[in-house]
């Protein structure tokens, strides 16, 4: 059952990926940058790979159907939550990395040894 768990997400991955991409180039003039495709297959293989190891944890700790719904709905609350979905999240490290903004140095915490 989890092989076929894991093709399926990965397969609608695909698709969803696909279907969005077409979606903003077609209707929100989203340009795709030919020399980023390599990242973007990159991280969002490495996403799937994670919110796959995230789904079968759940399947392996709901041992019900009446019990998957509040555990799923928790997962997620936190996910959107952590996401800035509820507020305005301030730019972060990553997102000034994604522009090009790279954080200097000096913002870096220094571990004593």
């Amino acid at each position: 059952m989890t092989g076929s768990f894991l093709v399926n997400v990965v397969i609608v991955t695909a698709v969803t990926v696909v279907t969005l991409t077409i979606i903003g180039v077609v209707f929100f003039g989203v340009k795709l940058d030919g020399g980023k495709i390599e990242s973007l297959v990159g991280a969002l293989g490495l996403g799937t790979i994670c919110f796959m190891a995230r789904g079968v944890a759940f399947l392996l700790v709901v041992r019900s159907g009446e019990a998957d719904v509040p555990i799923v709905n928790v997962a997620c609350f936190l996910l959107a939550f952590v996401s800035g979905v509820f507020f305005d999240a301030p730019l972060t490290a990553l997102e000034q990395v994604a522009h090009g903004d790279a954080p200097s140095r000096s913002h870096r915490v220094m571990c004593p040894s």
